[in-house]
């Protein structure tokens, strides 16, 4: 069972014990984020903060355009009112698009960035050769880590 299939009645002091864990891992993996790229994950999170906002205000919007229509009928007014909030509604739509996409290239560019210190493991030989590596063009970018790889015996 993990974190979040956690049924009512379960202990509370592990409940909180694991969510101290779910919080110091977030806060390592933003640090990590920072590290990459500081701008990058600030945009990041202020994006997917508008994209959980954008629909709140999407629903309040058809709200007032339910609100408008049924008052303009009632009234015997105009449509002005109504398409006012259709208005807005369309321009929400088209923000809430624009954000998506832009935080989905802000999440490839920080992926990106996250995967640029590349580590090899090389199996340790006695004349220190890496094979393939050593062909590598970018290999001052690597950094390769000799190790002795052993089967272990059952």
């Amino acid at each position: 069972m993990n974190f979040f299939d956690r049924r009512p009645g379960g202990s509370s002091t592990q409940w909180l014990r694991e969510l101290g864990g779910v919080m110091r891992n977030a806060r390592k993996t933003f640090g990590l984020l920072i590290d990459a790229d500081r701008n990058l994950a600030v945009q990041v999170v202020a994006l997917t903060l508008a994209d959980a906002v954008l629909p709140v205000a999407i629903a309040y919007v058809g709200k007032r355009i339910i609100d408008s229509v049924v008052a303009a009928v009632g009234a015997g007014a105009g449509a002005t009112a109504p398409l006012f909030w259709v208005g807005a509604e369309a321009l929400l739509m088209i923000a809430k698009a624009s954000v998506g996409e832009l935080t989905s290239a802000a999440q490839s560019r920080l992926r990106s960035a996250l995967g640029l210190e590349v580590k090899a493991l090389s199996q340790y030989n006695s004349f220190s050769h890496w094979g393939w590596l050593e062909d590598v063009p970018c290999l001052k970018d690597i950094e390769v880590v000799s190790a002795r790889v052993e089967a272990d015996a059952a």
